[in-house]
């Protein structure tokens, strides 16, 4: 039941991102929808999505990020699993930046209840051409995770 639930939440989404204007061109992003089904011996399906939105200005870089998946055969669901990140990007010059980040994760099988990260640092550009890009970043960050509870 979730795993239909999942398509259709996602599946409208996706396509309704393929038809933004592309005039707003300070805006880019992606989307991934997938879906498998496999029978023989067993029954299972499993759903997975994903989006990435970025925002560039003049000054900052703002990247939002989404991603769910999900499985399940006759019997239980074996996968579900959810993530969300948000990420601030200050330019100083242009290749050199300052980041601070946030993300968020959830995963039923992981062993916790959730993990949430929080980060800083700086980025640099060695190489930003239309057909190569290669930069890294340095920082540090802080991790919360919660156990979970087995009964």
């Amino acid at each position: 039941m979730a795993l239909k639930t999942l398509v259709k939440t996602f599946a409208p989404i996706v396509l309704c991102l393929g038809m933004l204007p592309a005039a707003q061109a300070q805006w880019t992003g992606k989307a991934e929808l997938g879906f498998l089904s496999a029978s023989g011996n067993t029954e299972a399906q499993s759903a997975n999505t994903k989006f990435d939105l970025a925002h560039e200005g003049s000054k900052w870089r703002n990247t939002f990020a989404f991603g769910a998946q999900y499985g399940e055969n006759a019997e239980f669901s074996t996968s579900e699993r959810y993530e969300a990140r948000y990420q601030t990007d200050f330019k100083i010059t242009d290749r050199f930046s300052w980041f601070a980040a946030i993300r968020g994760e959830q995963d039923r099988f992981s062993g916790f209840a959730y993990q949430a990260t929080g980060s800083t640092g700086a980025s640099y550009k060695f190489i930003d051409s239309p057909t190569t890009r290669l930069d890294a970043s340095l920082g540090a960050g802080y991790r919360r995770q919660k156990s979970e509870i087995l009964v």
